[in-house]
């Protein structure tokens, strides 16, 4: 609702500002969650995923704040990793301070993250899952990160017949090399 999307909007727009003001990742993820629990209910958190990318050697610093885990499709190895590393979501703990991981991006990879609500889709009393998710997406890779979102978000529509109860966000990242 107007809530959710005006907490998202000073989420983003905070992070944004702290990292173009020069603050490591770490310091970033802290200063925002400390920000936040000032602004925000008791029983109101924020789970996200924030990366770094260093688009010249494709070197990327993240962080996982109780989101579900990213995936990234390496080219070189035709293969789907999870980049894994989870904190607690923001919002939560005053002075929480979360840990950063790396990962390197190499030609032709791709980095999706996503929302709960993408594997937590049910038909019936099945989960879309993250398997499902994982499989889905090495079928769609080479279609473009347009392409890869839209067909995954028609497969979790099409999974729950059009009977979504959750949010569902899809973010896919296209690294075509150092430039």
């Amino acid at each position: 609702g107007i809530e959710a999307s005006t907490l998202t909007g000073i989420v983003k727009n905070t992070l944004r500002a702290l990292t173009f003001a020069g603050l490591t990742l770490n310091e970033v993820m802290l200063k925002t969650n400390n920000l936040i629990i000032s602004q925000i209910g008791k029983n109101q958190f924020v789970t996200l995923f924030f990366g770094l990318l260093d688009i010249e050697t494709g070197n990327l610093q993240y962080c996982n704040a109780g989101h579900p885990a990213a995936l990234h499709y390496r080219a070189e190895k035709n293969s789907v990793d999870h980049l894994t590393g989870s904190n607690p979501p923001i919002g939560i703990f005053v002075g929480q301070e979360f840990k950063s991981r790396f990962a390197k991006l190499g030609p032709g990879d791709y980095l999706l993250t996503y929302t709960d609500g993408v594997i937590e889709a049910r038909h019936d009393q099945k989960l879309f899952g993250e398997k499902k998710l994982e499989r889905l997406f090495l079928k769609y890779i080479g279609d473009g990160p347009q392409k890869i979102a839209s067909n995954l978000f028609k497969d979790v529509d099409n999974f729950n017949r059009h009977l979504l109860v959750d949010d569902i966000a899809i973010v896919v990242l296209a690294f075509k090399g150092a430039m």
